[in-house]
């Protein structure tokens, strides 16, 4: 928060009605919204959780239709206790199986990513070789591509 006062205070104060406002006026505004930040969410930070919540909701109405297939009407004919324990159960069952997704994801995202390199590197030499013929040594082109990191 000083920060932001040492910026206020050097930046120009702004002008109304030919006065000038007080740096006071300006730390009062900024200790202000600092408390505000604090104690309530922005309105931004408002927006973002009434999206996470919305999904949450989404994907707890999917998953619940996956892991028991029930759906909203007859979720809604539970009682509190019922859908905080069904609530519960899916959360627990959906965690597990992101845990496994989260893996696979980094292993599709470790073959994905490496693939065109491995795929530019062995079709070259492939092209390599087929233009060299009987003349391809494949330690002559390690040789020459050491050469280009040497220069570097």
């Amino acid at each position: 928060m000083t920060n932001e006062i040492a910026m206020a205070q050097d930046q120009n104060p702004t002008a109304t009605n030919g006065q000038l406002i007080e740096n006071k006026t300006i730390e009062q505004l900024l200790i202000k919204i600092s408390e505000m930040r604090r104690n309530n969410l922005t309105a931004k930070q408002q927006q973002n959780l009434k999206k996470l919540i919305r999904r949450v909701t989404e994907s707890f109405g999917q998953l619940t239709w996956q892991y028991f297939e029930i759906n909203g009407p007859q979720i809604q004919e539970l009682s509190d206790q019922e859908f905080e324990a069904l609530f519960l159960l899916v959360y627990e069952r959906a965690k597990k199986a992101s845990v496994y997704t989260k893996i696979l994801d980094y292993i599709v995202w470790l073959i994905l990513h490496n693939i065109p390199n491995t795929i530019f590197l062995t079709n070259s030499i492939r092209k390599i070789r087929s233009q060299m013929g009987n003349s391809f040594n494949l330690v002559k082109i390690a040789k020459i591509i050491r050469g280009h990191y040497k220069t570097k």
